[in-house]
């Protein structure tokens, strides 16, 4: 059962549960398994074939695309399974503002502060390629 079949299922209960009891309790998490499952599921950006057995999945079992990976796991035989690999990014860490860079931002006019905050933050949080 994936994540997302598990969410459904308890947010299914809940919802049933919230006509016969005590809702108060209930709506926090019925509110945030909808809001979780109203989000796109993330994209792998490669799959793997995995042996079982508890083997690791090898450089040589990597693919980039799905049908590559399926095709070496129907070589494989039934016991090798595809499985999606790196399903999320690696969350960067949001960097703010110095009280320096916020006195320099202040120097200025309110739209040219604005612009400068803009563009310390895009400075802070994307690389810059």
């Amino acid at each position: 059962m994936t994540d997302r079949e598990l969410l459904q299922k308890a947010l299914d209960a809940i919802h049933l549960w919230h006509w016969t009891s005590e809702t108060h309790l209930l709506m926090p998490a019925h509110d945030a398994l909808r809001d979780r499952l109203a989000q796109p599921e993330p994209e792998p950006v490669a799959w793997g074939v995995d042996e079982g057995e508890g083997r690791c999945i090898s450089l040589h079992d990597l693919y980039f695309v799905k049908e590559d990976a399926d095709h070496m796991a129907e070589l494989k035989g039934t016991h090798a399974k595809v499985v999606a690999l790196y399903t999320a990014p690696p969350k960067k860490e949001w960097v703010g503002l110095t009280d320096k860079e916020i006195e320099d931002c202040l120097e200025m006019s309110i739209q040219g502060t604005c612009r400068a905050i803009e563009a310390k933050l895009k400075d802070n949080n994307y690389d810059n390629d």
